[in-house]
């Protein structure tokens, strides 16, 4: 039995609420509408749905059965198609609704299928229609590769759909991008000809020739002994070498000067020999060495570079080599006429130039085709992996030709992919 209800914070009951007390077994509410009989019922019902509320019991709480509105909705239905027919039973109508609510969702769900289908239909034609014009695509480079590039393709030649395939698998290859020339230049080596190993070549030796363009001797006053009293006005009027012309005839010219026929001065031709001293002609066969070792070496330079020429080795730039031997050969001229006018006047400096740049362009390209050669001969070493390499590279240029076409591609099944159903 219950001994009280304390009902506050529902309904028409505000947060002070009521307190019905000394309750007996048998209790009547009754009241206008609107007064809080419904809410008071609801609420016994459902106590701990209202926690504001409260029931203070007797004894032990009983299960508590409430007949009202709420009641009446949740246990009495109307089936919407025979009229006057009423199911009773709260689990009764609660399963009727449940029938009716999955049979909506099952006319839902065919709707959905129905719409789906034609979507998947509709993607369907789509999808196969980008992989057709793809494929299209693809065996268009086939058919403008296909004499050039046979052994690379061998395996899909015959196959639209596998050849498209290699083309999908071959962007994601990492090798270098060559271009054309060089791939038709490597297959025709590899697949076409016969390969034999090539000597590298040796670069031009400059050196001796440098050593005998810097050589002291050429920039050196070539002048007698400073010491004898005739030196200085020899020195003041820059005569040595006209002097040392006719030193060279004097022993001929019994005693007269040979230039102008008038009897020496005693002791003259011994102020000369001592003017042109040891120093003097050792300072002269320098110089003729010096000479002869820059004769010889441009020799052997000139000789290397024609020996180059005549050498029949693919890759090298005879025109560019040729070009700078001929550039060679003008400075040599050059200093073939400045050697002669130091050996005529010794008392000249000269300065030869120099043909380093020339020679470095040389061995620059020397340089380049070694690359080309050691790049042959790995060809020969290696060819089952040098072959393989190539069929990358060759797949490789294609996945480039083919990258706007590939990119639409995969733009349009992305599209079909992930567009909304």
């Amino acid at each position: 039995m219950i001994k009280e209800i304390s009902i506050k914070k529902i309904a028409t009951y505000d947060s002070t609420g009521v307190v019905f007390s000394g309750l007996k077994k048998i209790n009547f509410f009754y009241g206008s509408n609107g007064s809080g009989k419904t809410s008071l019922s609801n609420a016994m019902k459902n106590i701990e749905n209202f926690p504001d509320c409260n029931i203070d019991w007797a004894s032990q709480p009983l299960k508590t059965l409430v007949y009202n509105q709420k009641f009446v909705e949740e246990n009495f239905h109307q089936d919407s198609h025979i009229k006057g027919i009423f199911t009773l039973g709260k689990e009764s109508t609660e399963i009727k609704n449940e029938i009716a609510e999955k049979k909506r969702l099952v006319d839902k769900l065919d709707e959905e299928i129905r719409r789906l289908r034609t979507n998947l239909s509709n993607k369907e034609e789509e999808y196969n229609a980008n992989e057709n014009e793809f494929i299209e695509d693809c065996w268009e480079l086939k058919r403008k590769y296909d004499n050039e590039f046979l052994q690379a393709f061998s395996g899909v030649r015959n196959n639209k759909m596998n050849f498209m395939n290699k083309c999908k698998q071959s962007h994601s290859l990492e090798n270098k991008l060559c271009d054309l020339e060089d791939l038709r230049a490597r297959s025709n080596k590899l697949f076409n000809g016969s390969l034999v190993k090539i000597q590298t070549l040796q670069s031009i030796k400059n050196d001796e020739l440098n050593v005998a363009c810097s050589s002291r001797i050429f920039q050196k006053q070539i002048v007698g002994k400073q010491e004898v009293d005739i030196a200085a006005l020899i020195s003041r009027l820059a005569i040595s070498d006209w002097v040392k012309r006719g030193y060279d005839h004097i022993h001929k010219s019994e005693g007269k000067c040979p230039f102008c026929q008038q009897s020496l001065p005693d002791g003259f031709l011994n102020k000369l020999e001592e003017y042109f001293n040891e120093t003097y002609e050792n300072e002269m066969k320098e110089l003729a060495n010096c000479v002869k070792l820059y004769m010889e070496s441009y020799d052997n330079l000139e000789t290397s570079i024609q020996d180059l020429m005549e050498k029949e080795v693919p890759y090298i730039d005879k025109e560019r080599i040729n070009q700078q031997l001929e550039i060679i050969r003008s400075k040599n001229e050059i200093n073939l006429e400045l050697i002669e006018q130091k050996q005529k006047e010794p008392s000249k400096k000269i300065a030869l130039v120099p043909v380093d740049e020339f020679v470095k362009i040389i061995n620059l390209e020397i340089e380049r085709v070694n690359q080309e050669i050691l790049g042959h001969n790995r060809l020969v070493d290696n060819r089952a992996h040098e072959e393989q390499l190539l069929k990358d590279q060759i797949w490789r240029f294609i996945a480039n030709e083919n990258l706007h076409n590939h990119e639409k591609y995969v733009r349009k099944e992305f599209n079909l992919n992930f567009e909304s159903p």
